[in-house]
Formats: C-alpha cells, sequence, structure tokens
C-alpha cells in the first residue's frame, strides 16, 4: 500500500495534479473519510484479512470482496448522505444471498463428502 500511494503521488506529479492542490479546499468530511479508510479500512480490514485466512477456509475468506462493497454502501448512505436507490438494495440483496449460498454449499459438501482416508481401500 505504501508503494502504490508513493507511485500514485509520483504520478500525480508528473501529470501536474500538485499546482491544482490547495490544503485549503480539504473539508472535514474529507479528512474524516481519508482518516477512516487508513484506520477501519486498511489497518483494521487487513487484519481481520489475516485472521480469517488462518482459522477459515480461503473460500470463505474471499466472499469478503463480495460482501465490503455493501458495506461501503450503507455508510456512505447513513454517514455522507449518498441516497440508497432500489436498485441497489435489489443489488445488495442478490449479493448476500449469494454468498451464503456459497456458504451454505460448502458446509452442505463438507458434511456429505467422506474423508479421504475413508474413501482409500487398503491394498490386499
Amino acid at each position: 500500500m505504501m508503494c502504490g500511494g508513493i507511485l500514485l503521488l509520483l504520478v500525480g506529479v508528473v501529470t501536474g495534479e500538485l499546482p491544482r492542490f490547495h490544503p485549503g479546499s480539504i473539508s472535514m468530511l474529507s479528512l474524516g473519510s481519508f482518516v477512516y479508510l487508513v484506520l477501519i479500512g486498511a489497518v483494521v480490514g487487513y487484519t481481520a484479512y489475516i485472521w480469517l485466512l488462518r482459522h477459515c477456509e480461503p473460500a470463505k475468506v474471499a466472499t469478503y470482496a463480495y460482501v465490503n462493497p455493501i458495506v461501503a454502501v450503507l455508510l456512505g448512505t447513513f454517514f455522507a448522505g449518498e441516497t440508497l436507490t432500489v436498485r441497489m438494495l435489489i443489488a445488495a440483496a442478490l449479493i448476500i444471498g449469494s454468498v451464503a449460498l456459497i456458504i451454505t454449499a460448502q458446509q452442505l459438501r463438507a458434511r456429505v463428502e467422506p474423508a479421504l482416508s475413508a474413501a482409500i481401500e487398503p491394498a490386499d
């Protein structure tokens, strides 16, 4: 993330963004949003992701990528005054339903499939 940030900063300087940057135009909302993204989005998010990788199946952990945009939309609705449309609610329901279906199917498959050692019979 640091390398990506430095690279984007260099690209911004090269493309002429720096003279158009005015620190006085930074609002409290944008500053608070930035701090939130750094603290919650990066530090807490990646820490939780690494913990999940150690304690859960990777296929279940991968479903976070589908749920995170829904959380972002809801946070934008509650804290930034963004509008939530019916289309967005339907999309969120489809995404959450799909993630639930994936997790449920994996749990059912784990119960039904016999262990590998039980499937291998000893040779005579």
